[in-house]
């Protein structure tokens, strides 16, 4: 009774250590080289929504982000068609203080909104979604992250 017992417990200290090795590796692989990897920063939980926008199917859309803060912020953007599918994604882009950046897509989808993550705070950030024309410059219609 004693040798099957131990056994047992031979083997649920190797299926633990091959657990443990496995998360050791994962966590290796998404850290990546750096504090801001595209793993954290793509992946990251600070996550800002847009509400949706619709538009007409030759317009594009067109999501901003604006670094309010002191400090960089590492940024991933993706514009997402109404089924939550990705249309277009940039990232991650550095964004410097006072300064944006913005990513657009031209598609049939009339209805998407814009879904930016970052490793920092969102309050650093002010995101913003509109539809245009593809040969002109103005927004014809603007949602803003909330």
């Amino acid at each position: 009774m004693y040798n099957q017992h131990k056994k047992y417990v031979v083997m649920a200290m190797i299926l633990l250590g091959c657990v443990g090795i496995a998360e050791a590796k994962n966590d290796n692989d998404r850290s990546g080289s750096g504090s801001s990897s595209a793993f954290d920063v793509c992946n990251g939980n600070r996550v800002i929504y847009t509400p949706t926008l619709q538009k007409d199917p030759a317009e594009a859309f067109t999501c901003r982000v604006v670094n309010v803060g002191k400090d960089s912020e590492a940024v991933c953007i993706v514009i997402l068609g109404s089924t939550g599918q990705p249309l277009e994604t940039q990232g991650p882009t550095e964004i410097k203080p006072g300064q944006t950046t913005s990513d657009s897509t031209i598609t049939k989808n009339t209805i998407g909104y814009c879904k930016v993550t970052s490793k920092t705070s969102n309050n650093e950030l002010r995101v913003t979604l509109c539809s245009k024309n593809t040969s002109k410059s103005a927004c014809k219609a603007v949602v803003t992250a909330q």
